[in-house]
C-alpha cells in the first residue's frame, strides 16, 4: 500500500490485516518502487499524487514492468495530471471505506493463491499499498 498521509495509511493497513491480509506499505513513491523490485505483493493499492518524483501511475508502470500479472488499485481524491491507469485495474475515489480495497479485488476472478480464505485462515495474498 503506497500512501504519504500516515493516518490514512495506519487505518487502511490495520484494516487490511484484520480481513487477513499481509500488508507492505510505503510513504512514497520511492519507498514503493523498493518494495515493488522484491515481487513481494500480489495487489499494490496506490495512491496516485504523492510527495517526491514518482506518482501513483509510475508506481504502477514500474511494478509491472517487474511483475505483468500485479492487480493494481488506485486509490484517489485528486490527481493533477492525466490519468494513465495500467490496463485491468481499477479505481477507488477518496474518501472510502478502509476495507474497499480488498472488496474491490473481488472483481478480479476469486483464486485461492489471491484472495483470504471467509474463515480467516493463513493465505497468499499481499497488499503493497502507501
Amino acid at each position: 500500500m503506497v500512501e504519504d498521509d500516515p493516518l490514512v495509511r495506519e487505518l487502511v493497513v490495520d484494516a487490511l490485516r484484520e480481513e487477513g491480509y499481509e500488508v507492505f506499505h510505503a510513504s512514497n513513491g520511492e519507498q514503493a518502487l523498493a518494495l515493488c523490485k522484491r515481487q513481494i505483493a500480489d495487489v499494490l493499492v496506490t495512491d496516485i499524487r504523492l510527495p517526491g518524483g514518482v506518482d501513483g501511475w509510475q508506481i504502477a508502470e514500474r511494478c509491472r514492468e517487474h511483475d505483468p500479472q500485479l492487480q493494481v488499485i488506485y486509490a484517489t481524491g485528486f490527481s493533477p495530471v492525466e490519468a494513465r491507469p495500467v490496463p485491468g485495474s481499477l479505481t477507488l475515489h477518496k474518501p472510502t471505506n478502509p476495507t474497499a480495497s480488498s472488496k474491490r479485488s473481488d472483481k478480479w476472478e476469486k483464486k485461492d493463491d489471491l484472495l483470504p480464505s471467509a474463515d480467516g485462515a493463513p493465505c497468499g495474498p499481499s497488499i503493497a499499498n502507501s
